[in-house]
């Protein structure tokens, strides 16, 4: 049964099966109940079979109408919510997610973003640093040099 009483606010993550696995969606769902107790996280995938789109259309319906609601699909989707802000086919870039996250006292690793022709001090990180493009996914042009040589490619 799904109780709706004790929460503020919804969070719909819809796990296109464009972009694969569903699992890190269920992930950002465990995180979110964790640090957001008034937010109640739904994960959604697309489901042919006939039950689980009827319980999809009955969440859509009656139960996410009652508080305000944020839909997000990284993947372009037709599906749409009566009521809240939808998020759906814009990906974020990385450093506006980690400005985003700082923002909110999320937690996050230093990072620092790195311009053509910029060397940042390095001084705060460890002896390795994570390099990856500002755009991308899937871990394209992910590299993890030491830190000495991490930023000469």
């Amino acid at each position: 049964m799904i109780g709706i009483g004790r929460y503020r606010y919804h969070l719909v993550l819809y796990a296109s099966p464009l972009l694969g696995d569903a699992e890190p969606y269920f992930k950002v769902a465990a995180h979110v109940r964790e640090f957001g107790p008034e937010i109640r996280p739904y994960v959604l995938t697309y489901d042919r079979h006939p039950i689980r789109r009827a319980s999809r259309y009955l969440l859509k319906r009656f139960v996410l109408p009652r508080r305000p609601t944020l839909f997000f699909s990284p993947a372009p989707t037709d599906m749409r919510l009566a009521r809240g802000a939808q998020y759906i086919g814009q990906r974020l870039v990385k450093s506006a997610q980690y400005a985003a996250l700082a923002r909110r006292s999320i937690p996050i690793p230093p990072w620092a973003l790195v311009t053509e022709g910029q060397q940042p001090d390095l001084r705060a990180f460890g002896p390795y640093v994570v390099v990856k493009p500002d755009r991308g996914g899937l871990g394209a042009e992910v590299r993890w040099p030491p830190r000495r040589e991490s930023l000469k490619h």
